[in-house]
C-alpha cells in the first residue's frame, strides 16, 4: 500500500535534501523518531538506527536509492513490528521559487491479506503510517525554519492509497 503527503518547505532544495539524506540526526525533525544514529555513512550505502519514540524499538534504515537534490529512499532492513512486512519512505523534492515542494510516500505491505481477518490491520497501518508521515513533514518545515501550520493548499494529500 503506498501512501503520499505533499508540503511546501520555505527552505532551499539543498538544505532540504541534506536534512533528509543524513543518517543521523533524524529526531531534530521527525517527532516519531526518539534518537538515531549513523552506522554507516559512506556514499554508497548509507545507513542508520532509528529509535522510535511510540514503542521504543530500533530500526536500521539504509539508503536505497538517491539523486542528488531530487529523490531519496530510505528503507527500514530491520526492526520492524508485526504486521509489518516491508516499509520504504520516499521523498520527492522539486524546487517552488526559494522554496521545497517536498512529496513524501510510503510503502509498506503486512504479513496478512487483505480480507475478513487482515482488513482491520491494514485499516490501522494506514492510518498509523499516514499520521507519521503528516508528522514528519510538519517536523521538517518546522525544523528547517518553516511555520508548522500550513497556509491553504501548502500541505495537501496527493495520493491516499495506490
Amino acid at each position: 500500500m503506498r501512501i503520499c503527503e505533499e508540503a511546501v518547505v520555505h527552505a532551499p532544495v539543498r538544505c532540504v535534501w541534506e536534512t533528509l539524506a543524513a543518517p543521523a540526526g533524524v529526531e531534530r525533525w521527525d517527532p516519531a523518531a526518539a534518537g538515531s544514529k549513523a552506522i554507516r555513512s559512506d556514499d554508497e550505502a548509507p545507513e542508520r538506527i532509528v529509535h522510535r519514540a511510540s514503542d521504543g524499538r530500533r530500526r536500521r534504515e539504509r539508503l536505497v536509492e538517491g539523486s542528488e537534490g531530487e529523490r531519496l529512499v530510505w528503507e527500514v532492513a530491520d526492526g520492524l513490528r508485526f504486521p509489518l512486512k516491508a516499509l520504504r519512505t520516499e521523498w520527492a523534492l522539486e524546487r517552488a521559487g526559494a522554496a521545497t515542494r517536498v512529496v513524501a510516500c510510503v510503502d509498506f505491505r503486512l504479513h496478512l491479506p487483505y480480507g475478513p481477518v487482515g482488513g482491520p490491520f491494514w485499516l490501522v497501518q494506514r492510518r498509523r503510517r499516514h499520521r507519521e508521515l503528516v508528522a514528519a513533514l510538519a517536523g521538517l518545515k518546522t525544523h528547517l525554519g518553516s511555520s508548522a501550520a500550513s497556509s491553504p493548499g501548502e500541505r495537501r494529500s496527493v495520493a491516499r492509497d495506490r
